[in-house]
C-alpha cells in the first residue's frame, strides 16, 4: 500500500514539475513582451496584473507540492530555496505594508512579483540542469543542445515587434543569423547594430554574447552553486568537458572562479570605457553608462559587435580605448584556464605554470607579433597610408590581435591587399584559446601541430615542449581538428562560391570569418542569398561549438562504441 501511495506521489510530482515548466515558460515572456512593445499605461497594468496571478501560481503549486509529501519537514528541508524566496519576497515586507496602500503594493510596485518570478525562473534551471545531468546524454550533445536553444531563444526574442526600429518586420532568416551570430561571438550581422535595433533589441544582442560567451551550461552550473546544490558525478564531468581540464572536484570552485573573473574584467573595462567616453565624446551619463557597459562586454567576448555604424574606425587614434579594449580582449582570447592559472601561479604562487598556459601564451604572443609586422609591411603604403605614425601602428596592431577572435576594425578592411586578406585568413583559422571566447582551431591546437612538426624534424620519438612530452590523445586530437576543420572549411567554400556572386577570395574571407566566429566582412552579408546564409550559420555554429564536439554529439545517435579485443595484421603504406 506504501509503495502504491509513492509510486502515485512521484507521478504527481513529475505533473506538477511540468505544469511548473510550462508556467515558467509563460512568465519568460509575461516580463518580455511589455518590454519589447510600446506598450500604453493600461497594458502595462494588464501584463503587471499576469505577473502577480504567475506569482500566485508558483506559491500554490510549492505548497501543493509540500502538501503531497503530508507537509513532511524533510521535503521543507531539501527544498528550502523555494520557501527561502517566498518569505523573501513576501513574508518579510508584510510589516511594512503599512507604510503603502494594498492596491500600490501589488499593483504598481509589481517589481517584487517580477524578482520573485525571475528567481523561480533560475531556481527551476538550475533545477532542470541537474535532472538533465542525470540523463544517458553526453556532455558533447548537452553543450551542443545548450547553445542551439540560446540561438532559438534569441531569434523569438529578435523577432517581437519591439526589437527593431524598422516598420518592416525582420526576417526569420535574418533574425536566426543575427542570433546566431551573437550566440556564437561571430560579430557577422545583417544590419547595423546601433541603427537597426531598439534598446530591447540590443539588450537582447548583448545578453547572447554574455551568455554565449560564458557558455549556458557554467551560467546554469553556477546558480545551481548559488542554490546550494553541489555537483554530482556527471555535473562534474560536464564542467570538465566544457573547460577541457579534468577538473574533478574542483569543478564547483572552477564555475564560481571563472564567474567572478568574467564579471570583475568586464566591470573593470566599463569603468574605464566609460571614463573615457563621458567627457570627451560629449556622451550623456545614461548613454555613456550603456555604451561602456556594451562595448566591455563585446571586448572582453570578443564578439566583434559594437553600436557604431564604423566599427571602431573613429577611435583608432584613441590611445586610451585601443588599450582597453585590446587587454579585454586580450584576456577573454587566451581562456578561462589560462587565466585562472596566471592568477595561481604568478599572483598566488601555488606553483609553476601548466604546459598549455606557456604553449597558449607563446603562440598568442607569437601571431600577434608575426601579424602585426606582416600588417605594417603589406598596409603602409596602402590602408594606412593616410594615417598618422601613431594611428599607422596602433591600427596594425589592433587588427592583428582583433583578426585571431574578436572582429573589431579601425581601418577599412576592404582596402586590404589580398596578401593581407590571405594572412588574416591564416589568423582567423588559428583563432583563440581552449575555453576562452573565441573560435577558431584553437592556439593551442596550433602549437600542439608546429610542435609535432618539430620533434619529428629533431628525430624525437614524443611530441616535446617546455621539456615536457604531450599526450599522444591531444596530438591526435590537434591533428585531427585541424583536418576536420579544413574539410568544413572546403566544403561549405565550395558550396558558397557556387551559389553567391562576387569575388571568391572574399567569399571565402567571409567564411573564414563565420567559422572562426570572427566577425570580419570584406563584402555585405545582406547581399548574400538565403542558402549563403544558412550556410554561414552552420558554419559559426560549429566553429562555436567545436568540429570534435560536433562529430561526438552526433556520433551519439549512430552505433555503439565496441571495445575491439584484437588486432589486426599490419602492413605498411607508401606515404609521400
Amino acid at each position: 500500500m506504501r509503495k502504491d501511495y509513492n509510486k502515485k506521489n512521484a507521478k504527481f510530482i513529475s505533473t506538477i514539475d511540468k505544469v511548473l515548466f510550462v508556467i515558467a515558460t509563460i512568465a519568460i515572456f509575461a516580463l518580455i513582451i511589455p518590454k519589447s512593445i510600446d506598450a500604453d499605461t493600461e497594458l502595462k497594468r494588464v501584463f503587471d496584473i499576469v505577473d502577480w496571478v504567475l506569482t500566485a501560481i508558483f506559491i500554490l503549486i510549492y505548497y501543493v507540492k509540500w502538501g503531497s509529501k503530508r507537509f513532511n519537514i524533510s521535503y521543507l528541508r531539501s527544498n528550502w530555496q523555494e520557501f527561502l524566496i517566498i518569505f523573501l519576497f513576501f513574508i518579510l515586507p508584510l510589516p511594512f505594508l503599512h507604510t503603502a496602500s494594498i492596491s500600490n503594493y501589488f499593483i504598481d510596485e509589481s517589481v517584487m512579483a517580477k524578482l520573485f518570478i525571475i528567481s523561480n525562473i533560475l531556481l527551476n534551471s538550475a533545477r532542470l540542469w541537474q535532472r538533465v545531468t542525470k540523463t544517458y546524454l553526453q556532455s558533447s550533445l548537452l553543450i551542443a543542445i545548450s547553445f542551439l536553444l540560446l540561438i532559438l531563444i534569441g531569434t523569438g526574442f529578435l523577432l517581437l515587434p519591439g526589437a527593431t526600429l524598422s516598420t518592416d518586420k525582420i526576417r526569420t532568416i535574418d533574425a536566426l543569423f543575427i542570433a546566431t551570430s551573437s550566440t556564437c561571438l561571430s560579430g557577422l550581422t545583417i544590419v547595423d547594430t546601433g541603427s537597426y535595433f531598439t534598446r530591447f533589441g540590443q539588450i537582447t544582442i548583448l545578453s547572447l554574447i554574455q551568455i554565449g560567451g560564458i557558455g549556458l551550461v557554467i551560467i546554469v552550473a553556477f546558480f545551481s552553486l548559488l542554490l546550494g546544490n553541489g555537483f554530482g558525478l556527471k555535473e562534474s564531468f560536464i564542467i570538465s568537458e566544457v573547460f577541457g581540464t579534468k577538473a574533478g572536484s574542483k569543478a564547483s570552485s572552477v564555475v564560481a572562479l571563472t564567474i567572478m573573473l568574467v564579471f570583475a574584467l568586464e566591470f573593470m573595462g566599463f569603468l574605464i570605457l566609460y571614463f573615457a567616453w563621458a567627457k570627451p565624446y560629449d556622451l550623456g551619463n545614461g548613454s555613456a553608462i550603456y555604451y561602456s557597459l556594451f562595448h566591455s562586454i563585446s571586448a572582453f567576448c570578443n564578439s566583434g559587435f559594437t553600436l557604431f555604424n564604423d566599427s571602431y574606425i573613429s577611435f583608432r587614434g584613441d590611445i586610451i580605448f585601443n588599450i582597453t579594449i585590446s587587454f579585454l580582449i586580450f584576456l577573454g582570447g587566451i581562456g578561462f584556464v589560462a587565466m585562472i592559472d596566471i592568477i595561481r601561479s604568478k599572483v598566488f604562487r601555488r606553483a609553476s605554470l601548466l604546459l598549455h598556459t606557456k604553449l597558449v601564451l607563446t603562440v598568442t604572443l607569437s601571431l600577434i607579433i608575426l601579424g602585426y609586422g606582416c600588417i605594417l609591411i603589406t598596409e603602409w603604403h596602402n590602408s594606412l597610408y593616410e594615417l598618422s605614425v601613431s594611428e599607422k601602428f596602433m591600427s596594425a596592431f589592433f587588427l592583428s590581435l582583433t583578426s585571431r577572435t574578436a572582429g573589431f576594425t579601425t581601418i577599412n578592411l576592404s582596402e586590404l591587399t589580398f596578401a593581407t586578406q590571405f594572412l588574416l585568413m591564416f589568423l582567423m583559422f588559428i583563432g583563440a584559446s581552449p575555453t576562452g571566447t573565441g573560435g577558431g582551431i584553437k592556439t593551442s591546437t596550433f602549437g600542439v601541430f608546429i610542435c609535432y612538426i618539430w620533434s619529428i624534424l629533431k628525430g624525437e620519438v614524443s611530441t616535446n615542449a617546455f621539456r615536457r612530452s604531450i599526450n599522444i590523445d591531444n596530438v591526435r586530437n590537434a591533428l585531427l581538428l585541424i583536418v576536420i576543420s579544413a574539410i568544413i572549411i572546403s566544403f561549405f567554400g565550395f558550396l558558397l562560391i557556387l551559389t553567391e556572386e562576387g569575388e571568391s577570395i572574399d567569399i571565402l574571407f567571409n567564411l573564414f570569418s563565420a567559422f572562426n566566429n570572427v566577425g570580419f566582412a570584406v563584402s555585405p552579408i545582406k547581399d548574400m542569398t538565403d542558402f549563403g546564409k544558412v550556410i554561414l550559420i552552420i558554419a559559426m555554429f560549429i566553429g562555436r561549438v567545436g568540429p570534435l564536439t560536433i562529430v561526438l554529439a552526433v556520433s551519439q545517435f549512430g552505433y555503439p562504441r565496441k571495445k575491439i579485443a584484437y588486432e589486426y595484421p599490419e602492413e605498411d603504406i607508401i606515404v609521400g
